[in-house]
């Protein structure tokens, strides 16, 4: 079958390689729909601190069954997942935070930018769900992004209409926060972001006002970083309104440090919140959203490519030419 591979930074071939088989307990999905994310684009451009080349790419899939070794999980059936599953083990899984299990990342599903995809038997176990027939493989496919904001959003206190909720990057995961804000609560939405065409998409989706430098932004109730920069984590503290709370969300490049006003943090009594990945509990929360809501994520997606078009469409978001691309193997 047809696979991608990056073997270096940027450097991305398609080769062909032996199709899997599932082992016991396990499923092989033909793939009918994988997004790119800013994971794969990271990961493209400089390697991924824990992951070894040559590595494949790919985890926002759906598809139906080719194979399986699974119970309950017939060859032909169609499914959505997310490609990870928490150990149930190890000290941060037995407190609760699966999210943080301690060999979650090293047991995540690679490989969705190929014809088929194997899915080991603890995310079948855990985080494997049927496709509804209403449910486009497309719309499926966003199981694992929209987990990892739920589990953001989840973090958040209540909003009433009173509140204003500022968002910052109005990328995939920026919009996604709209969409969830917009879908949970009556709060004023702002969001700040550097391309005009993805504000304006951030005013349709929903937005009371977007702009595109934080020059006139008032301060805001709950501040939800989406950016991944230094500068963006420090700007977000600077945005809170007294008594706000933080989220940071965006992922910086390994070894980046951020400085807050501590006098702020102090009187003010900010809160400021990393938050990373999903538990099985966000997972659910997000299945339920795609399977029966009518959050238009579709609306994310710039266009669709063949998998021999894989590298042109990295480079394009390399170029910031485009949100989110579907992958049609």
């Amino acid at each position: 079958m047809l696979c991608a591979h990056l073997l270096a930074p940027r450097e991305l071939v398609l080769q062909q390689v032996a199709p899997p088989e599932p082992r016991p307990g396990e499923v092989v999905v033909r793939v009918e729909a994988c997004l790119t994310c800013g994971t794969d684009l990271k990961t493209f451009r400089r390697g991924h601190p824990r992951w070894t080349f040559p590595l494949m790419l790919g985890h926002e899939v759906s598809g139906r069954i080719h194979a399986s070794e699974a119970l309950d999980w017939p060859a032909g059936t169609p499914v959505m997942l997310a490609p990870t599953a928490p150990c149930g083990t190890c000290r941060p899984c037995r407190r609760g935070r699966g999210n943080l299990c301690q060999t979650l990342m090293q047991r995540m599903a690679h490989g969705g930018f190929a014809e088929l995809y194997r899915v080991p038997a603890e995310v079948v176990a855990c985080n494997l769900f049927h496709r509804p027939d209403h449910v486009s493989a497309e719309r499926a496919a966003f199981l694992e992004p929209l987990s990892c904001v739920v589990h953001g959003w989840r973090r958040l206190p209540p909003l009433s209409e009173d509140d204003t909720l500022l968002i910052l990057g109005c990328g995939t995961i920026g919009l996604l926060f709209l969409l969830l804000a917009r879908h949970f609560s009556p709060a004023r939405l702002l969001v700040c972001g550097r391309r005009a065409e993805r504000l304006a998409l951030a005013g349709e989706l929903g937005a009371h006002g977007v702009w595109g430098s934080l020059q006139g932004v008032p301060l805001a109730d709950v501040v939800v970083e989406c950016a991944g920069t230094e500068q963006s984590w420090q700007e977000a503290a600077m945005q809170a309104a007294p008594g706000g709370q933080v989220l940071l969300f965006g992922g910086c490049p390994a070894g980046s440090r951020a400085s807050f006003d501590a006098t702020r943090l102090h009187y003010e009594e900010l809160l400021l919140q990393g938050v990373f990945h999903y538990t099985p509990d966000d997972v659910r929360v997000a299945h339920d959203l795609i399977c029966n809501s009518d959050l238009p994520l579709e609306r994310l997606i710039s266009g669709g490519a063949a998998l021999s078009d894989l590298l042109e469409v990295m480079e394009r978001l390399d170029q910031r030419d485009g949100l989110k691309f579907v992958v049609r193997p």
